[in-house]
């Protein structure tokens, strides 16, 4: 994967849109001046699909006039667009899909680098970054599965009508429809930015773009020193850049279970209602909503929701952040990655497919089988691994955190999200308070102190525990199993446990 030339695996883009205020030059200068990101390590090639496809109204032009019949055409419509928007031009080629999920399908078209967005009015970021992991690794350049090399996130500083701005100038966007908002504490609030940054970095992108970043991370007042004076923006944005620069070493994230969904899946665009159309042109059916309450099961019900006021977007999924998303034409060696897979959908197995899971089950691997798929699979060869049958998918709520306690190195007690990564000295586990905190979309975000969590993170896995530590304060902690820490509405608290 990608490292930029910074030494680390991860780069942090600061970018510059809004140049009519500031001077752009003086802000690059004040952006490494003031060490917020990866100055001179920009993204690597320009977006042809920027915001795809929302930016580009799929649903309202594209499959309109297209008019398919069938998930198939549907797909194919998809593939031929993105075919012209890159025809002829050289690789690299980059696209970053914002509300719908499709970035399998960038993937499978040669796409050099995929990615998501997140903040602006995203929904459920976990899922987001779920299945720009899955995609990419399902794609891997480097195991000679497709042409992804990495994948990144964009974080969009917008939300609903609103835009952070600390330039003074009503008109710095000149965009009408979001006018209505453009003060210091409009968009997205400096704790959701906060929470959303660390949720990328340690859930293994390769590269954050911070959009619109420059301008928000300053006023346009200069220092004594010539360079632009630091926002509250600005500050969330040094800190973090100072806090990746401390710890580069955030290993892998340990993402033991797959979702395994049909390939022509064509999720609907955004928050998913039942009247929604796939690929925003067919109607759903009893698969779609099997996805449908699989998600609901595994990350939260926002899924079905319009984030507003910042609820629903990042989320405390009730089993932790330890899920990816591949399509059922996953190469044998991909599924073989996932200790668990969990198929849903309309799945139209071929032989090769029936053969590829049965493999995965031989060889080791569980398989999570709803009833759906009884007749694909009516039976299993004995093997190394075990098939799990259940009829409904709120069946999955009994079976996962038993699973999980088998796959996973920790066990955490509280109600934050988790992340849980391996480096080379042992295991790091992120958590976030997603609780107790609210940012409606045009004024100050609002912290209530019962939304606190007191939370005990107990190391499971084999060794012994020779140092623990709290990487965001660099605080040092007892060298225990078990670690209890109390955690602030919207804060972060990442806890390494060096074992041997």
């Amino acid at each position: 994967m990608l490292g930029f030339g910074n030494g680390r695996d991860f780069t942090v883009q600061i970018q510059i849109l809004y140049k009519h205020v500031y001077d752009p030059a003086l802000i690059a200068a004040s952006i490494e001046a003031r060490r917020l990101g990866d100055t001179g390590n920009n993204f690597p090639h320009e977006v042809e699909h920027y915001e795809w496809p929302s930016n580009h109204l799929i649903g309202e032009e594209i499959m309109k006039n297209a008019a398919p019949k069938t998930r198939q055409e549907a797909l194919e419509v998809v593939r031929g667009w993105l075919r012209e928007g890159n025809g002829g031009k050289p690789h690299p080629w980059a696209a970053m899909e914002s509300y719908t999920r499709w970035q399998h399908y960038t993937a499978e078209m040669g796409y050099d680098y995929i990615g998501c967005e997140l903040g602006a009015n995203v929904s459920v970021y976990n899922l987001s970054v779920a299945f720009t992991r899955g995609a990419a690794k399902q794609y891997d350049k480097s195991r000679g599965l497709g042409n992804v090399s990495a994948w990144f996130v964009d974080y969009s500083l917008w939300n609903w009508l609103g835009m952070v701005n600390y330039s003074g100038d009503p008109d710095f966007f000149s965009h009408a429809r979001r006018r209505k908002s453009l003060t210091p504490v409009s968009g997205q609030g400096i704790n959701q930015c906060r929470r959303g940054y660390y949720l990328i970095y340690m859930s293994g992108a390769q590269w954050l773009i911070n959009e619109g970043g420059g301008e928000s991370s300053f006023y346009p007042e200069l220092e004594a020193d010539g360079y632009y004076k630091l926002s509250p923006h600005g500050e969330v944005n040094r800190d973090f850049y100072d806090f990746v620069c401390r710890h580069p070493d955030r290993g892998e994230t340990i993402v033991p279970i797959a979702l395994v969904l049909n390939h022509d899946h064509g999720l609907p665009y955004g928050h998913w209602k039942e009247e929604h159309l796939v690929f925003e042109a067919l109607p759903q059916t009893a698969g779609d909503r099997m996805i449908n309450d699989l998600f609901q099961t595994v990350y939260s019900t926002a899924y079905s929701t319009w984030p507003m006021e910042s609820v629903g977007q990042q989320i405390t999924a009730p089993y932790g952040d330890v899920f990816d998303v591949l399509t059922h034409e996953a190469d044998p060696a991909v599924l073989a990655d996932y200790p668990a897979l969990i198929l849903a959908g309309d799945i139209a197995f071929s032989d090769q497919d029936k053969q590829k899971y049965m493999e995965y089950v031989a060889n080791g691997g569980t398989l999570l089988l709803h009833a759906m798929y009884a007749e694909a699979f009516p039976a299993f060869p004995e093997g190394k691994g075990r098939v799990i049958r259940y009829d409904k998918v709120e069946e999955l709520k009994d079976i996962l955190p038993a699973l999980l306690c088998d796959l996973l190195p920790v066990t955490v007690d509280g109600d934050v999200e988790t992340i849980v990564n391996r480096n080379d000295r042992g295991i790091v586990v992120t958590l976030i308070n997603n609780n107790g905190v609210v940012k409606p979309w045009d004024s100050d975000a609002v912290f209530d102190s019962a939304g606190t969590r007191t939370v005990t993170v107990t190391y499971t896995g084999e060794g012994d525990v020779t140092a623990a530590s709290e990487w965001v304060s660099d605080t040092a902690l007892p060298a225990t199993k078990v670690q209890t820490v109390e955690i602030a509405p919207g804060d972060v608290k990442i806890i390494e446990f060096v074992v041997k």
